[in-house]
């Protein structure tokens, strides 16, 4: 029996016994009683009818009475799923990692790993912002893969993973771009390459190829005569790298004209064949 059918049948022999959603007074009254059984089971009733806000709160009253009891990791799984549906996902994730390395052989503990992962996944913020939750979220959806490569939710972390991953690398190359349009060459040039260097398979390789060509050559530009011979070669190593890589880019022709400048500013001969 999966872990879905499991949880609806806790919830209905559960919830037997326990009257329709109360009102307000009787919920409140409820929720600062001191009858725990009472309470865990209306939670399951606001549980199962998707009121997680009203669950969640009783959920929490019930923690300190069912701790140590069998019951502690069922409700450590609800409770964190009213996190998770009530939009609080750093606590949820946690939530849902604690359950796991506290009771590492419950039935929820699969899903629990998964959720706390996901619970990262969804408090990762744009690329723009700070990525911590993305790291998070990568590590713990790693972990899961490889704790349970055959768990019917790892497509499904595999997938997200690659979102992730995708995030990290468009914040990485957005930021380089940036000292670039700054006119920043220098601080392009070292962008770049860790960026290149950080992740090298990655869609956006040519482009970062290409700007870390021209910066360096626009780098050496606008340096002083004292480091322009050795900024002239890296522009011209960049290039070779370049059009080794991507001889058919539709940068070449630019790209070429860079070259050129910079093996003439060498006082040397550009090589024809390097040329389009």
């Amino acid at each position: 029996m999966g872990l879905h059918w499991r949880r609806l049948l806790t919830l209905g022999v559960l919830a037997v016994g326990v009257p329709l959603i109360v009102g307000c007074g009787k919920y409140e009254k409820i929720l600062k009683g001191t009858d725990a059984e009472l309470q865990y089971k209306m939670a399951l009733e606001y549980y199962k009818k998707g009121k997680y806000s009203k669950a969640q709160s009783l959920f929490e009253r019930c923690v300190p009475v069912y701790r140590v009891t069998q019951r502690a990791d069922s409700l450590g799984y609800y409770l964190s799923d009213c996190y998770f549906h009530t939009s609080s996902y750093v606590l949820a994730g946690f939530s849902f990692d604690q359950l796991v390395q506290n009771y590492p052989r419950s039935p929820f503990a699969e899903d629990a790993e998964f959720m706390s992962a996901y619970c990262l996944y969804k408090a990762s913020p744009r690329p723009e912002l700070d990525q911590e939750y993305t790291l998070k979220a990568i590590a713990g959806f790693e972990h899961f893969v490889e704790q349970h490569p055959m768990s019917t939710r790892t497509p499904e972390a595999n997938t997200l993973l690659k979102e992730l991953y995708g995030k990290l690398l468009t914040k990485s190359y957005n930021g380089a771009y940036q000292y670039y349009w700054q006119r920043n060459y220098r601080a392009a040039v070292a962008a770049l390459q860790q960026s290149l260097l950080d992740y090298p398979i990655t869609p956006y390789r040519e482009e970062q190829m290409y700007l870390l060509t021209k910066s360096a050559y626009l780098l050496a530009v606008n340096s002083v005569e004292s480091k322009q011979r050795t900024r002239y070669q890296n522009a011209v190593d960049h290039y070779l790298s370049f059009i080794s890589e991507f001889p058919n880019s539709k940068h070449r022709n630019e790209v070429s004209q860079y070259y050129v400048r910079a093996v003439k500013a060498l006082g040397e001969t550009p090589n024809p064949e390097l040329i389009r």
